[in-house]
């Protein structure tokens, strides 16, 4: 995918309590406005119209220090929408969601636990563990190439192992 075809999808973007809701490939509707709004949507998830499989959160709260970006699928939460990089970021966002997919999503974070502490104990060092994580290492290498998941192959994450 192009950068000018991926900056052009479809978004709908709704300010709730300060933070920023935006889900991509269709039409969402909140259906109701209430704390709990992350359950809503996954709640009515099946009325979103041609849902595409992500839902983007611009969220400063809900990232932990150090972090640009979190995955857990369908929801994409960024700290910052306007960052220079935002493209890179989204693709790198973007590659974790159909590593989830590949995984059925919770062996996913499994894995991703196990081998981020296997790195940890071997790096001794936090950054170096998470930068050397299977999943991570296949994001971080693909992440400038737009058009990755267009041939990438099913479970391509093992060539990182």
């Amino acid at each position: 995918m192009s950068a000018t075809a991926f900056a052009a999808i479809a978004a709908f973007e709704v300010e709730f309590f300060g933070e920023t809701f935006v889900a991509f490939g269709g039409k969402v509707e909140i259906f109701a406005f209430d704390w709990y709004i992350f359950f809503i949507l996954v709640e009515h998830r099946h009325k979103f119209n041609n849902f595409r499989g992500m839902i983007l959160i611009v969220s400063k709260y809900l990232i932990p220090k150090g972090f640009r970006g979190l995955t857990v699928f369908p929801f994409v939460v960024v700290r910052d929408r306007n960052a220079q990089d935002y493209l890179v970021l989204m693709n790198h966002e973007r590659i974790h969601l159909r590593q989830q997919l590949e995984l059925l999503v919770l062996p996913f974070f499994v894995i991703y636990g196990l081998d981020y502490l296997v790195k940890l104990l071997r790096y001794r060092d936090k950054d170096v563990a998470y930068r050397n994580v299977v999943f991570e290492r296949e994001a971080y290498q693909n992440e400038n190439d737009l058009d990755y998941l267009k041939s990438r192959s099913f479970w391509r994450f093992l060539k990182y192992v």
